[in-house]
């Protein structure tokens, strides 16, 4: 493949082997913004203990713990699970992505820092999960009573079966509980038919 040569805009001219250059003159200002579709949708919880980039406790719980809680117990912090960070009197959050945790210790180090008094949330799926055959096959079958705790303001319980997640598309792929979750991610205040649609 040929080389092409770098080009540079200026005003409504398409230059090569030029350098642009920019100067500015007197008091300067100047804000960017960066922004996401990442809405978070779990329980918020206050950084009690954070060191720059290293977190140690996120309410009464190690960080690790705090991860653990919600992505289950034997699940590791990546970036695919960012927090969403508050700072204190904000509406507006930004994010940090875990990049390294220990065991040992229970601290997550994130990209960034994230300040003690800060308050975060994950987008947290919890399954709840229960034994026994479909409901109907079996009129004399008991099943087991579960319960979830802890559920308040902001969270939002999706009830599926597998009849959503193995439905094959026309190139047979399986839909999967990844696109589920991935669906109520970016539209959590939306109605179902909004979400699904």
């Amino acid at each position: 493949m040929p080389e092409r040569p770098i080009a540079q805009f200026y005003g409504g001219e398409i230059l090569n082997d030029a350098l642009p250059i920019l100067l500015f003159g007197g008091p300067v200002e100047f804000a960017f913004s960066v922004a996401n579709s990442w809405k978070p949708v779990g329980q918020k919880a206050k950084i009690t203990q954070s060191a720059g980039r290293e977190v140690k406790t996120i309410g009464e719980l190690k960080a690790l713990d705090f991860y653990r809680h919600y992505l289950g117990e034997h699940a590791d912090p990546a970036k695919e699970f960012p927090l969403a960070v508050y700072e204190p009197g904000q509406e507006r959050f930004y994010l940090r992505v875990p990049i390294h945790y220990d065991d040992r210790t229970g601290t997550i180090s994130f990209s960034e820092a994230i300040p003690v008094g800060a308050t975060v949330q994950r987008d947290a799926f919890q399954e709840l999960k229960g034994g026994g055959v479909a409901l109907g096959l079996d009129e004399s079958f008991e099943y087991e009573e579960n319960s979830v705790t802890g559920v308040g303001g902001g969270q939002i319980i999706a009830i599926g079966t597998d009849g959503i997640w193995e439905a094959h598309n026309k190139h047979g792929e399986m839909f999967g509980k990844a696109r589920f979750r991935d669906a109520l991610r970016r539209r959590p205040e939306s109605r179902l038919f909004e979400i699904i649609g």
